[in-house]
């Protein structure tokens, strides 16, 4: 069995939030410019993540240039100054939205698809785990961790409706990936209300055999989540 400790990269979800966490606490001054971190050990215990995650965040933001490590001496913050440290903190910032930008590019080309075709093939069973999974996540607003698990199966569930199995596939080779569009940064409350209206509008679709209505309402719903600060009824 791999340990997380030792497996060659760490869960993309874990490495994503980690970055985020990494992030806002040199962004709320908990590490000014040129600060030292604590050990990676430390990190790890503070966030409740493995070493090998820790690390992989770390990574990414020295090649970000917000840190850097220092042979034996551990590692800092790399900015001089609280400008230098914003500019570069804006830029990592960037290219994150541009990767999240695509992501949801994949999810509009295959998801509205996906629930069109369930519309067509969808059992009860099926359609009751979806109404079972929209009454969780209306309980769960406010708690992430819950929320973005139950978000994540009903898409998951609804990939299953489709009767594909090689589309289905596909998007377990995909899910690591369109998981960052489910991450916690991006699940604010907001986005929680917004994506159980979203989900709503899609089961009603799916309940009518409305295969146009469902291809519709998938995507206003990628839409409504993509937006930087949907609007709940």
């Amino acid at each position: 069995m791999t340990h997380p400790e030792t497996s060659a990269r760490p869960p993309k979800k874990l490495y994503i939030e980690i970055v985020h966490r990494i992030r806002t606490l040199i962004q709320e001054d908990e590490f000014g410019p040129g600060s030292r971190l604590p050990a990676e050990r430390k990190l790890a215990q503070q966030f409740g993540v493995s070493r090998n995650s820790v690390r992989e965040a770390i990574k990414q933001l020295e090649e970000a240039g917000i840190l850097e490590s220092r042979m034996g001496a551990g590692t800092y913050v790399a900015a001089k100054n609280k400008k230098t440290l914003v500019r570069a903190l804006a830029r990592e910032l960037e290219r994150g939205k541009a990767r999240i930008r695509e992501i949801f590019e994949i999810r509009t080309m295959l998801e509205p698809q996906i629930a069109g075709l369930a519309a067509t093939r969808i059992s009860t069973t099926h359609l009751n785990n979806l109404h079972k999974i929209i009454t969780r996540q209306e309980q769960a607003v406010g708690n992430i961790k819950t929320f973005t698990a139950l978000d994540a199966r009903f898409h998951r569930l609804l990939v299953q409706a489709a009767g594909n199995e090689v589309l289905e596939q596909v998007m377990v080779t995909l899910r690591s990936i369109l998981r960052e569009s489910r991450s916690a940064p991006l699940m604010t409350t907001a986005r929680q209300h917004a994506s159980i209206k979203g989900h709503r509008a899609i089961v009603e679709a799916l309940s009518n055999r409305d295969a146009q209505g469902a291809i519709r309402a998938m995507n206003e719903h990628i839409r409504d989540i993509e937006q930087p600060d949907p609007t709940p009824d």
